[in-house]
């Protein structure tokens, strides 16, 4: 639901927290900070900048067991 601190840097290329705000609001990508100064993003509100429609990203690996057959 919400970018990772990696996930954040990566995106805004920037390592400080407000560094990456500044660079949020640049990019018009809506964040909030918390109490500890840090950004959180959701990745709806990426992927809306970025016009996609996914709201999660995808999962590194794919669990099909639910889809065995008994």
């Amino acid at each position: 639901m919400f970018l990772t601190p990696a996930d954040l840097a990566e995106l805004t290329g920037r390592e400080k927290p407000s560094a990456q705000i500044r660079e949020l609001e640049r990019q018009g990508i809506a964040h909030v900070v918390n109490a500890a100064g840090r950004p959180v993003v959701t990745w709806a509100a990426v992927n809306a900048r970025m016009g996609t429609s996914k709201a999660e990203p995808l999962p590194a690996v794919i669990d099909f067991s639910s889809l065995r057959r008994a």
